[in-house]
């Protein structure tokens, strides 16, 4: 099967390699950094960002008290961070654009969040530091794979095919790369996915950390005859502990984790030891108590991020509404990598939404409700197999039909899901959160499987009046 959407994709990531190319010495280079070198690069790439967002971005622009100069002598980046308050999503959701330079730099675009941490963000970004970004990533598949350029299955929710389609997967022929459908995971296609994976012979599959869990399950020990040859990139949400052991036994030889975020202030990946090394290239990581003061070794923080790489939109101690393990930004890793690490990152932690035939499917929420007009915020509650509640804000003064809102909602989830859903819509003024920093849940399961019997399979619509 092929579809020009992927080939799109595939000319898309060359063109991104090409604006990648001056960065690729500086790249290479990076991985050899000492403990020292990472620091005083980090110092550097903050105060040349820092300067930038004074001096063009209206944001800090408005807010000079709180980002004043800096000392010329002023080199330990933690330190220097520790003077600015700190940067919650409510507040870049509110004045979203007032965090873009003025004027725009060249060759900026735009796009959204997946709108899991609620109202979804505008975020800009250059071709320039697109092509950055796909230096780093290369390097990481040349280091993993051998090449820039591996072999790739990409596990995606973009792909929707009809549940009455046979089409799984799209094929890019130019490249050979595969997009496979995470909503054709289940036991009616496994046969025909075993003889795609057995013929394409991946040397990376890449994909949300659930969908990679769900095809291992899914394959078993079916495709050995490739697996020695390829590895797994889990991203997106929480790799849970007992899923790499399932992973790696099924399609892989070795799973590593890649932790960033879409706004692109940091990079954290996964070495062959297990440890998360901080890529010194896009940005520091902090881990803060409820006080917001560096946690302990070995304790449990939120994440703060402070981007260097992103000039289009400059983010200060950003908090992402995640949390991890601090290690006291230890650097005597056995893999020799002098790169800081952190611990265990908890990170995404989106429910994943359970089916009658055994699947689990995760990043429902960024395919279904991504980009719906009118739509200020919304959660997906699923309260039984073929059964949710959606929970939708709209902005004021849009006056968007629910009738269409609910038509696409309803439409997003039977191409997903596969199957036929009851959906209650509720209309509402703000959507709860458990206190003021939780992550937004753009996906909730509220339902045991052994109860789910004693749930009505009937569920009354009810529209509440609109705000």
């Amino acid at each position: 099967m092929s579809n020009w959407k992927a080939t799109k994709i595939e000319l898309n990531t060359r063109i991104k390699s090409l604006a990648g190319l001056p960065y690729r010495s500086l790249v290479r280079n990076s991985w050899q950094m000492s403990a020292d070198e990472f620091w005083n690069y980090q110092a550097t790439a903050f105060k040349a960002i820092y300067k930038l967002a004074r001096n063009l971005v209206p944001f800090y622009q408005k807010n000079l008290d709180n980002y004043p100069l800096l000392s010329p002598n002023e080199d330990n980046i933690l330190e220097i961070l520790s003077k600015f308050p700190i940067l919650r999503k409510q507040t870049v959701r509110e004045y979203n654009s007032d965090f873009w330079p003025s004027p725009a730099l060249p060759l900026t675009l735009f796009h959204t969040t997946s709108g899991t941490s609620g109202t979804p963000l505008r975020l800009a970004t250059t071709l320039w530091e697109k092509g950055f970004y796909q230096a780093i990533n290369e390097e990481l598949y040349l280091r993993i794979c051998g090449t820039r350029y591996p072999r790739s299955l990409y596990l995606t929710g973009f792909m929707t095919p009809s549940p009455s389609s046979k089409e799984l997967f799209w094929r890019d022929p130019l490249f050979g790369n595969v997009a496979l459908s995470i909503y054709s995971l289940n036991s009616r296609n496994r046969d025909r996915i075993i003889r795609l994976i057995n013929s394409l012979k991946p040397e990376v599959i890449w994909g949300y950390a659930s969908a990679v869990h769900q095809l291992a399950i899914l394959l078993g020990d079916r495709v050995c005859q490739s697996k020695d040859k390829c590895v797994a990139v889990v991203t997106s949400e929480t790799l849970q502990p007992h899923w790499r052991a399932d992973i790696e036994n099924s399609i892989c030889r070795k799973l590593f984790n890649y932790y960033s975020s879409q706004e692109g202030c940091h990079l954290v990946v996964e070495c062959p030891e297990g440890q998360m090394h901080i890529n010194p290239l896009i940005g520091i990581v902090e881990i803060v108590d409820e006080f917001d003061q560096p946690v302990k070794k070995g304790e449990l923080g939120r994440v703060l991020v402070t981007g260097f790489l992103r000039k289009s939109m400059p983010l200060i101690r950003y908090d992402l509404g995640d949390t991890a393990v601090s290690t006291g930004y230890t650097s005597d890793c056995s893999c020799g990598l002098k790169w800081p690490t952190i611990g265990q990152v908890e990170g995404r932690v989106e429910n994943l939404v359970k089916t009658r035939d055994g699947r689990r499917i995760g990043m429902l929420g960024y395919s279904v409700l991504k980009d719906l007009p009118g739509v200020k915020e919304s959660q997906i509650v699923q309260v039984g197999y073929e059964n949710f509640i959606c929970n939708i804000v709209k902005f004021e003064a849009d006056s968007v039909e629910n009738e269409y809102l609910e038509k696409a909602i309803r439409s997003q989830l039977f191409k997903r899901l596969q199957m036929q859903v009851n959906v209650e819509f509720r209309y509402l003024q703000s959507i709860p959160r458990s206190d003021s920093r939780a992550k937004f849940s753009a996906i909730v399961v509220d339902f045991e499987e052994d109860k789910e019997n004693a749930f009505s399979n009937h569920l009354i619509k009810i529209v509440l009046p609109d705000i």
